[in-house]
């Protein structure tokens, strides 16, 4: 499933933006070109970076480390380089495209982004905390068995604890998501000028510097919750369970590594190489 969606994005993604706006036939054109260029990079440079983080786990996994809280946050902060890694090489080319759009594309996307919000609100603003508890149980419960298969009792108790330990943040997630959009409305009207260009990009690349300190407070709150909570699952595995997570690295790895292959059989199967 990964590997049809993966070579599909170049058509997938265009799909999904076209929710947000519509783009002119020459505006389209240079997004394909882009959207190309990227997924290329993206297959060339990233696809082998994120297979060999997941050898380096499932090595550690078949050797039974035992896991620190630190561990846990330096594999956190593998993931999350590789997404700003994605951002940063991004955020050049959505500031291109909507230096070009008219005021009406950009009205419109707005407007798009607001309708999202407003789902979003409705969605998880006014739910019973108990609610959300039972949902959280529920999502993660659905990620980790698919990772490390059937749970022992004490994991299901783990889960919970996590769960019920976590700082509420829905009010303080969509003030961010109002005042995100905001900023970004301003900054669109004036993108030919260098200054709002500059801090478009910080918008994208550290939406933090917008989170209010109760959000920061609470977000850090629950990254350290959640860092123990997976540093304590990490070590209560069974045989049968670290079995079936170093089976699920190595398939995911190698399906990387072929759509990595690939793409570079591909380019070297172009009339330009032969």
């Amino acid at each position: 499933m990964l590997q049809l969606t993966y070579n599909n994005l170049n058509w997938i993604i265009p799909w999904y933006a076209s929710d947000y706006i519509t783009l002119n036939h020459s505006q389209k054109t240079v997004f394909d070109e882009t959207l190309q260029n990227v997924l290329n990079w993206h297959r060339e440079t990233q696809l082998p970076a994120y297979a060999t983080w997941l050898d380096t786990l499932q090595h550690e996994v078949k050797n039974k480390h035992i896991y620190s809280t630190g561990d846990i946050a330096s594999h956190a902060q593998v993931i999350h380089r590789f997404y700003q890694q994605l951002v940063t090489t991004l955020t050049p080319e959505i500031i291109a495209l909507f230096s070009q759009i008219s005021q009406s594309q950009a009205e419109s996307f707005f407007n798009a982004l607001a309708k999202s919000n407003l789902e979003w609100k409705k969605k998880n603003l006014n739910k019973p905390p108990e609610k959300h508890v039972a949902e959280r149980q529920k999502n993660m419960s659905e990620r980790l068995e698919n990772w490390i298969g059937p749970f022992t009792k004490p994991q299901q108790s783990m889960i919970y604890s996590w769960v019920t330990s976590l700082q509420p943040t829905a009010p303080e997630q969509l003030h961010q998501r109002y005042r995100w959009q905001t900023r970004a409305q301003a900054l669109v009207k004036t993108l030919d000028h260098p200054a709002s260009k500059r801090q478009a990009e910080r918008l994208l690349i550290e939406p933090r510097r917008l989170w209010t300190q109760e959000y920061a407070r609470k977000n850090e709150i629950n990254r350290q919750t959640t860092l123990r909570f997976l540093r304590d699952i990490a070590n209560s595995l069974t045989g049968a369970q670290r079995q079936h997570l170093i089976h699920k690295l190595g398939k995911l790895s190698g399906t990387l590594k072929a759509l990595s292959r690939q793409h570079q059989q591909d380019r070297q199967n172009l009339p330009g190489n032969l």
